[in-house]
């Protein structure tokens, strides 16, 4: 059975900031993350997150914690044992206890702003009712189920004649609440009377409710139970199930005591052994993470189970990891700990080799620095998909403080003429990193070389090597280069057209085709004016006018340059002159 054909449920909004929320999208990359710091605590509550402050309960102590150096920003001490994690709304961070009691507190400060007190323990965490003035739902084993504001009026409140050991979700039916008789209640948002009620387990124990599109899912013991509208279907899992959460897809992920399943409907996926029982699961689009009792922790592709990186801490792991852009937060039974991707970034993060001449080799470079207060030495694999394209070092360990430069080695030899792009990718044990690489190719240039008094010009394009034999040589006129037009031109393939008194003045005109450009030139002149198809007629300007010598057009070697766009040079003691046209 597929996600498609299923109904709607609306998203839980169990931790409603997303940092937290094992059920909400986030982005954490695949790269395993590396410690930042590490706390040593007995027996914290999974916490949340929010603007850098780390909020949870340590015994009877409500605590926020600064999550980029781990400094304690504010103790606020309870009545009774905090047992579940806070949730934010409006402001507010809400803690419950032990004793049944609720506070909402400054989340700067953590005063004590308004307390309200129900009858029984408080094991689950306050569910947030986005949308609704950040109201929050209080479960309690006192069989209670009530809304409060972010002050802690209370909205309603209803007895459903069983405890509560786990917190409700929002759906687009209503309020649904498992109670510990194995009744699943739906109740009016707005007031809390019950629409429906119908057992669905026989027995006490099931795990926290989850869902998503189309499906509800309750699991207990080595079952799980699927709903969809008023169809029921169940999945026996190997072993019972310790841990569960839904995704987006229809999808389902359930930790038992040796493995996490994926079922798509009730068949399962994939699976991944484990040596004790998975005891958390967290989840973005891509990767699901998992905690184990024995403090293993690891991330694996949502859709191959295939297994991307795993590690070790002190303790059983406690649901959920809470998963950031910058990194993830995990609590065990005796440790807080903060594991951070590091902002490695390239530099620069775009290379551009402009015009590279077929059947050349052309090198350009980037740098990537470890931060002096990273974790300890990186691994970075560098490769780009394109055959053409060599990184050189492949593999490097880059210290912390330190910095590597890469070299990009770009071999054109057979490669079409055009405008091309690719990527350099640098992968980490953190992270993948993308350094943009274009190019353009272009046919190999003209090079022409000829002496001042001699009439032979050298050629050459890549091997190619011919001479072209000019009527008159080269000279020097007013400590200017004069060349002959038509040998130079038609020798880099433009084409030249001579017309008799074509200027207004009735001087004689060139006019040079070179692709869409055309030139107009009157000699004796020193102008010229060019134009690319489409745009503007430009003049431009030199020192030195044209002449007929020998009736041959001579022109001053900036012409050329100004003309073709050619790059001209002179060596001073051959007095020869290298022009190099790049079509």
């Amino acid at each position: 059975m597929n996600a498609s054909s299923l109904g709607s449920y609306d998203w839980t909004q169990r931790w409603p900031d997303g940092k937290g929320n094992t059920y909400m999208k986030v982005t954490l990359p695949a790269g395993q993350p590396q410690l930042a710091w590490s706390e040593d605590i007995n027996n914290p509550t999974a916490p949340i997150v929010f603007d850098n402050m780390l909020f949870l309960g340590v015994g009877s102590q409500a605590t926020c914690v600064d999550l980029n150096t781990s400094e304690t920003k504010w103790v606020s001490p309870l009545m009774g044992e905090i047992l579940c994690s806070p949730a934010m709304t409006a402001g507010r961070i809400i803690f419950c206890d032990k004793l049944g009691a609720v506070y909402s507190m400054d989340m700067d400060t953590g005063e004590i702003k308004d307390r309200a007190q129900t009858q029984g323990r408080i094991e689950v965490s306050p569910v947030v009712m986005t949308g609704a003035g950040g109201d929050i739902l209080i479960a309690s084993t006192s069989s209670e189920l009530i809304r409060f504001s972010p002050d802690l009026r209370q909205t309603w409140k209803t007895e459903l004649n069983a405890p509560l050991y786990t917190a409700p979700i929002i759906t687009d039916q209503g309020i649904i609440q498992l109670a510990s008789d194995g009744r699943l209640v739906t109740l009016d948002p707005k007031n809390g009377e019950t629409l429906e009620s119908k057992l669905t387990i026989a027995q006490n124990g099931a795990l926290q409710p989850c869902q998503n599109s189309g499906f509800l899912n309750i699991t207990i013991a080595n079952k799980a139970i699927r709903f969809m509208d008023d169809k029921r279907f169940e999945a026996v899992l190997p072993t019972n199930a310790s841990v569960q959460t839904s995704i987006p897809s229809g999808n389902l992920l359930v930790g038992t005591q040796r493995a996490l399943l994926m079922l798509d409907g009730i068949d399962t996926v994939w699976s991944v052994e484990t040596k004790s029982r998975v005891s958390s699961i967290s989840v973005n689009d891509t990767i699901a993470f998992y905690g184990t009792a024995d403090g293993k922790y690891g991330a694996v592709d949502i859709n191959t189970g295939e297994t991307l990186w795993d590690d070790y801490t002190a303790g059983e792991i406690r649901q959920p990891m809470i998963l950031m852009k910058s990194g993830m937060v995990i609590t065990t039974t005796s440790r807080l700990s903060y594991r951070q991707l590091w902002d490695i970034k390239p530099e620069p993060h775009e290379i551009d080799f402009g015009h590279v001449p077929t059947g050349e080799t052309k090198e350009m470079t980037f740098n990537l620095t470890n931060p002096a207060d990273s974790a300890g030495a990186l691994s970075v694999e560098a490769r780009c998909d394109s055959k053409l394209i060599e990184v050189r070092p492949p593999m490097v360990e880059i210290d912390p403080g330190q910095t590597t430069t890469f070299t990009v080695i770009l071999e054109s030899q057979g490669i079409k003429e055009g405008r091309f792009y690719t990527s350099v990718v640098l992968e980490t044990p953190t992270s993948i990193m993308n350094v943009s690489v274009s190019y353009y190719i272009v046919p190999q240039p003209f090079v022409a070389s000829i002496s001042i008094g001699k009439t032979v010009m050298n050629m050459k394009r890549g091997t190619a090597r011919w001479d072209v034999t000019l009527d008159h040589p080269p000279y020097i006129k007013n400590d200017r280069t004069m060349v002959p037009l038509r040998a130079i031109s038609e020798s880099f393939g433009p084409k030249v057209e001579y017309v008799k008194g074509g200027c207004d003045d009735g001087k004689n005109q060139v006019i040079i085709t070179l692709g869409d450009t055309i030139i107009h030139h009157c000699i004796g002149n020193a102008t010229l004016i060019m134009s690319v198809e489409g745009s503007p007629w430009e003049t431009l300007t030199f020192d030195t006018p044209s002449e007929i010598k020998n009736d041959r057009t001579f022109v001053p070697i900036r012409f050329i340059a100004e003309a073709f766009d050619a790059q001209v040079g002179w060596n001073g003691e051959t007095k020869m002159v290298t022009i190099t046209y790049q079509p």
